[in-house]
């Protein structure tokens, strides 16, 4: 299998772009660099 065999295949699932995002937003979100960027509003 070639790499332009991985996107030829079909994907049983659905893709759900907000669920993968949560879990990068929160780990970036959650940063103590953030809460001090927003803490003055």
């Amino acid at each position: 299998m070639n790499e332009h065999d991985l996107f030829d295949e079909e994907v049983d699932e659905p893709f759900n772009g907000a669920e993968l995002s949560e879990c990068v937003l929160g780990r970036d979100w959650n940063l103590p660099e953030e809460g001090a960027a927003w803490s003055n509003l």
